[in-house]
């Protein structure tokens, strides 16, 4: 029901289950529709003394090796979630669905689930960054923290429905493919560079992911993501060693807030 940076992935029609069509996730008043109901009221007993809080953070618990991507994670509305939805108390949720979606973080975690169950002893052994990392400044702009940094890019991604608007306490963001593309890659980029990744490395974690390769090659006759990554990481690294703030492609994209 749920995928990367989107809580609103797929709905129930009926007794059949569906992809939110584009025209859908442009509407900020669009929900999803659950195959099951939970009373709110179990809900918020389930949660009291656990979770105050009017939003979840959860992940997949299904892996296969067969899927697109390993690590799916999303924030979602405070809504009733089955055993295959962990959530995960966090006082960082912006950050850490937009590292958890990362390729670079991706590439880590496929190296360490055996099965077909991304748990939380598996998610316990993968790389996350401290607090004093995310507090200090971004190493690409001097000018605001790299949790600023990350927070206002995953916020551009998240945000776009009512629901979980009114959950994050934030203004909505409209659905805007084009610009969700520049700030994935952007996203990307700075995790493999936070991960160490030289140019190579990034090149070659990004050439392991075969499925988002083949999809693209059948659709647009080459690797956007690899090329949009490997540019937005080149970028990165020029402003880091030139000591001048990164230059977003954002600053010259066609968003808006609602």
């Amino acid at each position: 029901m749920f995928h990367q940076f989107d809580h609103r992935w797929a709905t129930y029609d009926g007794l059949d289950v569906r992809d939110a069509s584009l025209a859908e996730k442009c509407n900020k008043a669009f929900t999803v529709l659950p195959r099951y109901w939970v009373a709110d009221e179990e809900i918020n007993a389930r949660l009291s003394g656990k979770w105050d809080k009017s939003w979840l953070l959860a992940f997949r618990d299904i892996a296969r090796s067969t899927d697109e991507r390993t690590m799916i994670a999303s924030a979602l509305p405070r809504v009733a979630v089955g055993h295959t939805a962990p959530i995960v108390d966090a006082d960082c949720p912006l950050v850490l669905s937009a590292m958890w979606a990362s390729l670079a973080f991706d590439y880590v975690a496929r190296q360490k689930v055996g099965g077909t169950h991304m748990t939380y002893s598996y998610l316990k052994q993968l790389p996350m960054l401290d607090r004093e990392t995310l507090e200090a400044p971004a190493l690409w702009d001097s000018t605001q923290s790299l949790r600023e940094w990350i927070e206002d890019r995953a916020l551009r991604l998240i945000v776009t429905a009512d629901d979980v608007v009114s959950a994050l306490e934030t203004n909505t963001i409209e659905w805007n493919d084009s610009e969700r593309l520049i700030i994935r890659a952007e996203l990307d980029a700075a995790f493999l560079v936070l991960f160490g990744a030289t140019r190579t490395d990034a090149e070659h974690i990004l050439d392991s992911f075969p499925i988002v390769r083949r999809k693209e090659w059948i659709e647009h006759g080459r690797f956007l993501t690899k090329e949009r990554v490997l540019d937005s990481f080149d970028q990165l690294r020029d402003a880091m060693n030139a000591g001048l703030p990164y230059n977003s492609r954002l600053n010259t994209s066609q968003g808006a807030t609602a």
